[in-house]
C-alpha cells in the first residue's frame, strides 16, 4: 500500500465516515509514510464522532513528532466516547514531545476506556513522554478492564515506576486482563519489588488473566521470588496464566520451587496456561518439581504451552519427568506447545514420550514439540513432526 493508495481509501468514506465504530490501521510492511497520518488526521478522524474502538499499529513507520502530534490533537471529537484504544509504537522519530501530545490530548481525554494496550518498543527518547503518559492514565483507571503495558528496550525513570505503583496499579479497581512486559530495561529488583508492590490489596483478586514477561539479566532470584510468593496467590479468580522467563542465568530451581509453589495455590482454575522458562540456570529437578506438583494441581486446564528450551542443565531426566506430569493431564486438554530445543533431549526422551504421551495427544485439536538442536535420530524427529496437528 502506497500514500496515494491511503488517501484514496480515506476519500472513498465520503458522509460514511461519521458512522464507524470501529477503525483499525496496520501498516507494518506497507509503504506509507508520515504523509497518510497527516491525511488521515485531516479528513479522518476529525469526522468520527462515534468511533469506539481505535487500534494504531504504527510499527516501523518512520513519523515525525510533528506529525504525530497532528495526529493526536484530531482525536478530540471521539476521544470520550472511546472505549478501546491500542497503539504499537516502533518509530524512531518520535521523542517526549509525541508521547507527551498522546497523553495530553488523547489519553487525558478518554475516560470512559475500558482497555488500553501500549507497545512501545525499543524507543529510547521517550523518557519524560512516559511520565505524562502514566500520569494520564491515573485519570482512566478505575474504569478499565484490560491493560497491556508492553515497554521492552524503554527506559523507565524513577518518576514513571513510581507513577505506576502508586497511581495506575492500585487504581485499577475493575481490571479483568494485565499484561506487562518491562524488560531489557535500566530497571533493579527494588525498583520492580515497588511496581510489585503497586499490584496488592485486592487488584490481581478479579483478573481472569495475567501475563508477565521478564527477559532480563540484570533481575535477579530475589525479584522473581516477590512475584512468585506475594503476586501469584492473590491470583485468586486467574483464568489465563501466561509467563515467559528468558534469558535470565539468574533463575534457578530454587526460583522455580517457589513459582510452582506460588502457582499451586490458584492452579485449580486455571484454563490456560504458557510459561516458558528459556535460557536460565533451571536443571532437572526444577523440571520434576514443576511437572510433579504443579500440573497435577491444573484441575481445570485446556490448553498449556510449555518450553524448556535454551537450558544446558535439562536433559533426558528431567524430561522424562515432564512426561510424567503432563501423562495425568494430557487427556482433558484441548491444545498442546511442547518446546524443548536446544538441552540434552536425546531419543531416551523422545521413547519415554511415545510410551507415555504418543496415544494420548492424538485427540487434541492442535499439538506441537520442538525439538530442535538436540541430539536426536531422524527417525525420531519424523515420528514427532508426522504427529504433530
Amino acid at each position: 500500500m502506497t500514500d496515494t493508495v491511503m488517501e484514496e481509501i480515506i476519500a472513498s468514506f465520503e458522509d460514511q465516515v461519521s458512522l464507524i465504530k470501529t477503525f483499525s490501521l496496520l501498516v507494518k510492511g506497507t509503504d506509507i509514510s508520515e504523509r497518510s497520518v497527516k491525511a488521515l488526521a485531516n479528513f479522518c478522524f476529525p469526522f468520527m464522532p462515534n468511533l469506539e474502538s481505535l487500534t494504531l499499529n504504527l510499527d516501523k513507520l518512520e513519523v515525525s513528532d510533528e506529525a504525530f502530534c497532528f495526529m493526536c490533537r484530531s482525536f478530540e471529537l471521539f476521544a470520550r466516547n472511546l472505549k478501546f484504544f491500542k497503539i504499537n509504537l516502533d518509530v524512531a522519530g518520535l521523542t517526549d514531545m509525541g508521547i507527551s501530545t498522546l497523553a495530553e490530548f488523547g489519553l487525558a481525554l478518554m475516560v470512559n476506556l475500558e482497555s488500553l494496550e501500549l507497545n512501545f518498543n525499543y524507543n529510547n527518547n521517550i523518557k519524560q513522554g512516559l511520565v505524562k503518559l502514566f500520569t494520564q492514565i491515573q485519570n482512566c483507571a478505575q474504569k478499565l478492564q484490560a491493560l497491556v503495558l508492553s515497554l521492552p528496550g524503554v527506559t523507565l525513570l524513577p518518576e514513571a515506576i513510581e507513577l505506576l505503583a502508586t497511581g495506575v496499579f492500585p487504581n485499577l479497581k475493575s481490571l479483568a486482563r494485565l499484561q506487562l512486559g518491562i524488560y531489557e530495561t535500566n530497571i533493579t529488583d527494588s525498583e520492580f519489588e515497588l511496581l510489585f508492590s503497586g499490584l496488592k490489596g485486592g487488584v490481581l483478586e478479579n483478573l481472569s488473566s495475567f501475563v508477565f514477561a521478564l527477559y532480563e539479566d540484570g533481575i535477579t532470584g530475589q525479584a522473581f521470588d516477590v512475584l512468585s510468593k506475594d503476586i501469584i496467590p492473590q491470583l485468586k479468580s486467574v483464568k489465563t496464566f501466561k509467563c515467559y522467563i528468558c534469558n535470565n542465568q539468574n533463575i534457578t530451581d530454587e526460583n522455580l520451587r517457589r513459582f510452582s509453589g506460588g502457582l499451586q495455590e490458584v492452579g485449580s482454575k486455571i484454563v490456560e496456561l504458557m510459561f516458558r522458562f528459556e535460557g536460565t540456570e533451571i536443571s532437572n529437578e526444577g523440571v520434576k518439581e514443576f511437572a510433579s506438583k504443579t500440573l497435577g494441581e491444573m484441575k481445570s486446564l485446556k490448553d498449556a504451552d510449555a518450553s524448556f528450551g535454551f537450558n544446558a542443565r535439562v536433559n533426558d531426566e528431567g524430561i522424562v519427568n515432564l512426561f510424567d506430569g503432563l501423562e495425568g493431564i494430557v487427556e482433558r486438554l484441548s491444545s498442546l506447545q511442547l518446546s524443548l530445543q536446544s538441552t540434552g533431549l536425546t531419543d531416551v526422551g523422545i521413547e519415554s514420550f511415545k510410551e507415555k504421551m504418543s496415544e494420548s495427544v492424538g485427540h487434541l485439536e492442535k499439538f506441537s514439540f520442538n525439538i530442535a538442536d538436540n541430539k536426536v535420530s531422524e527417525e525420531n524427529r519424523n515420528f514427532i513432526e508426522k504427529i504433530a496437528h
